[in-house]
């Protein structure tokens, strides 16, 4: 039997149907074609004798060779006897070993560039941009670490 490979073209041309439908990639990531129209890259691995399903992101914001990159390091993870999703939500969730580098802050990078600026310019510049930037950002985004925070200052 011949593994076709998906290409963007027949990606993008991929059509919603009653029901959602996946479309392989050779031994790669499937293209999952919700009934709804959209479209989520998936890859189906077993882990200790049990079934998984993990996601890869949406079509197009997740391109086919970005897709395929993540395939091949979920891939690298499992050879080494390492969960692909076990190791995606540790690293979400911030739930890391006792040698993990420490979290940066928003409101911690906000202060030390604050304090760069108390020596590069003069006071009363400084204190009507912190006023501004306080007014601006909400105690929830001071506190949160860099990776998660949006330009919206809502949750992702």
């Amino acid at each position: 039997m011949k593994l076709t490979k998906l290409n963007d073209v027949s990606a993008r041309a991929a059509e919603t149907a009653a029901k959602g439908y996946s479309i392989g990639d050779g031994s790669g990531p499937c293209l999952y074609v919700a009934p709804t129209g959209g479209k989520l890259w998936r890859w189906s691995y077993e882990y200790n004798r049990q079934e998984k399903l993990i996601s890869f992101g949406r079509y197009p914001a997740i391109s086919l060779a970005a897709a395929r990159r993540l395939h091949n390091a979920a891939g690298e993870m499992l050879v080494n006897g390492r969960d692909p999703m076990a190791e995606r939500k540790r690293i979400e969730t911030g739930k890391d070993g006792p040698n993990t580098p420490k979290k940066i802050i928003f409101g911690e990078v906000l202060a030390l560039w604050l304090a760069h600026l108390g020596n590069t310019k003069d006071e009363r510049y400084v204190t009507t941009v912190k006023n501004h930037l306080e007014k601006m950002s909400s105690r929830k985004l001071a506190v949160r670490p860099l990776k998660t925070s949006t330009r919206s200052g809502s949750s992702p």
